[in-house]
Formats: structure tokens, sequence, C-alpha cells
């Protein structure tokens, strides 16, 4: 097989953000073409109404089946994206955000790139602002939570993996509990395998980034120690693949 054209299992790990995370099902609902098979949210143990907002929405919406896992306690999001690989059916499995919404054909443009002959098991999309405020300029300009030029890693915002690859390298790195490097491990995992990544401009979701400055200082903080972390884990202080 040298192009994946399977089914995907859409994973969306979700905390404290029912209403943005119905949102987001409903860009999901909105997406063409047949290679969506199933979304599974993972709710990383949320203190908000997640739970009767997913059970309201799948009483209103068929358009595809909905497994929603609730964590009996807050582990973090690489935990909850983890449970969401081992529970996907799909061929490929691809990450989004619960304050993301979809492209109606993210999923048709993202999987265009793979080609597993060539090693290409992975594809990173495009990230786009939902408004224009500064910090979202500043995320945008920057390509924070797309793939780097190198295209060493993948970020899941907007990405997808053939899930047995993905599985078999061991998911995310389980041992960051919070947002900020977890996420490109597996990429890494993957990379030192012999397996490389695509991007695929064309392939959008759009980003609800938050505006105050303490959530901005905080999430850049988490990027820079844990990015740090996983890459001295995986390539040594060096921070060069091998």
């Amino acid at each position: 097989m040298t192009r994946v054209s399977g089914s995907i299992s859409v994973v969306v790990p979700t905390f404290n953000r029912c209403r943005k995370l119905i949102r987001l099902l409903d860009s999901l609902d909105r997406l063409e073409g047949d290679y969506l098979k199933e979304v599974i949210v993972v709710d990383d143990s949320s203190k908000d109404d997640t739970p009767r907002a997913i059970l309201g929405w799948i009483e209103r919406h068929q358009g595809f089946a909905l497994t929603y896992l609730r964590m009996e306690v807050n582990a973090g999001p690489a935990i909850a994206r983890n449970i969401g690989i081992r529970e996907a059916t799909g061929e490929l499995v691809a990450f989004t955000d619960d304050d993301c919404v979809a492209h109606p054909q993210w999923l048709v443009n993202l999987v265009r790139p793979l080609n597993v002959e060539k090693n290409i098991i992975g594809v990173g999309g495009a990230v786009l602002p939902m408004s224009g405020h500064v910090i979202a300029r500043y995320y945008t300009f920057h390509h924070i939570l797309e793939p780097a030029p190198s295209m060493l890693y993948l970020v899941t915002a907007n990405c997808c993996y053939v899930r047995d690859l993905a599985l078999e390298a061991g998911g995310f790195d389980a041992d960051l509990p919070m947002p900020g490097g977890e996420d490109v491990a597996l990429s890494f995992k993957l990379y030192k395998r012999g397996y490389r990544f695509g991007m695929a401009g064309d392939a959008v979701v759009y980003h609800d980034y938050r505006k105050g400055l303490w959530d901005f200082y905080r999430t850049f903080v988490n990027y820079g120690a844990g990015c740090r972390y996983v890459t001295n884990k995986h390539f040594g202080s060096g921070g060069t693949a091998a």
C-alpha cells in the first residue's frame, strides 16, 4: 500500500470546556468526504457540564459514531490521547483540541500527503486563528501550533498518524502531565524509527486562542519546559536527531 486511504478516528482530549467542545463536534459533523469513522472524546475529569453536554449532543446528532470516555482523575492530555489511540478503530488517528473548529475539508486534505512506502506516516495541518487579537496574531505569525520547518515533529492541534505505528512507538509521553511537549514526543519516537512526516497546508483547523497575558505566559513556560524535557529525553542534551 502506497497511500493510506482508510478510515479515521478523531481523538479529542477535553477539560472544562464543554461549550467549546460542542462547537468542535458541530464542525466535525460538517466534514466533507467519508474518512471520518468515529470521534473519541476523552474527558480528563472535567468539573463543568461536559458529561451532560455530550449526552445532549449525542441525542441530537447521528452524523458519526461518538465515544465519550471519562477519566476518574485529572491526569493530563498525554494520557487522555493515549486512551483515545487504544480505543480507536480507524486505520488512522487524527488529533485536534477542544478549543478548535475544523474546516469542512480538514480530513480530506490532511490524509493526502500520507505515503507509507515512502515512510511518511504522519501529517500536520495549518492552524489559523478565530479572531485577530494580538496574541492570536503572534501564535499564527510564528506557526506555534504547526509543524516545525524541519518536519521533525507534529503538533496535536492538527495532525494525524497511522494508528498501529503510533501504538507500536508507545504513544505520547505520559510522564508530562501538563500541556506542552508531550505531543511532539510521539513524533520524536517515530522519527527515530525511521518514519517521516508531511505537511498539508490546506488541512485547516481554527484555534480559539485565549487573550489573557497570564495564559500566554503560562503556555510558553509549559511549552519551553516540556519541549526541552522531551528533546533531551529522546535525542540527548544536544537536541539533534541521530
